[in-house]
C-alpha cells in the first residue's frame, strides 16, 4: 500500500534531523550554551529538509513501498520522541557521566528504531538513510 510522499518525507527528514542532534549531542565535552544548541538543531533540520524533500528518490522509493501509514506514523512519533529527548538532555545541567549515559539511551532507542525500519524495507535501508545508520548506529546490534 503506497504511503503519500509528504509523510515519508517528514519521517525521513526527522531521521536525518534526529542523528545530526543525537551526532552533535555526544561529541560534546562541556554544556553547550542555548544558542549552540539552537544553531545545532536548526542545522540539523536544514540538513534533512534539504537531503529528504518529497521528490528525492528515497523518498519516492519508500512511498511506493510495502509501508503502510500507520507503521510509517508509529516509527515517526518514536523518532521524534527520540529527537525531543535529547535535545532535552542536552540542555540539562546534569553531569557529564548521566548526560553521556542517557545520550547512549537515546541513541539505541533511535538505531532501534532504523533497525525496524530496515526489517519493513527487507532487511536494507534506502541508500540515503545508510548515511544516518552509518554514523550513528555503526557499532548497534539488535
Amino acid at each position: 500500500m503506497a504511503v503519500d510522499p509528504a509523510t515519508v518525507s517528514y519521517l525521513l527528514s526527522s531521521i536525518a534531523s534526529t542523528a545530526k542532534i543525537i551526532e552533535f549531542g555526544m561529541s560534546l565535552r562541556r554544556r553547550p550554551s542555548e544558542k549552540e544548541v539552537a544553531d545545532a538543531t536548526a542545522a540539523a533540520d536544514s540538513y534533512a529538509s534539504a537531503k529528504y524533500g518529497v521528490s528525492s528518490n528515497a523518498v519516492l522509493a519508500m512511498s511506493k513501498g510495502s509501508w503502510s501509514k500507520p507503521i510509517v506514523e508509529g516509527i515517526n512519533e518514536r523518532i521524534q520522541e527520540t529527537r525531543e529527548r535529547s535535545i532535552e538532555i542536552i540542555k540539562s545541567n546534569m553531569d557529564d557521566y548521566d548526560k553521556e549515559k542517557r545520550l547512549r539511551d537515546q541513541r539505541r532507542s533511535f538505531c532501534a528504531q532504523l533497525n525496524q525500519m530496515k526489517n519493513y524495507n527487507g532487511g536494507i535501508l534506502p541508500p540515503d538513510m545508510q548515511e544516518e545508520w552509518n554514523q550513528v548506529c555503526f557499532d548497534y546490534v539488535p
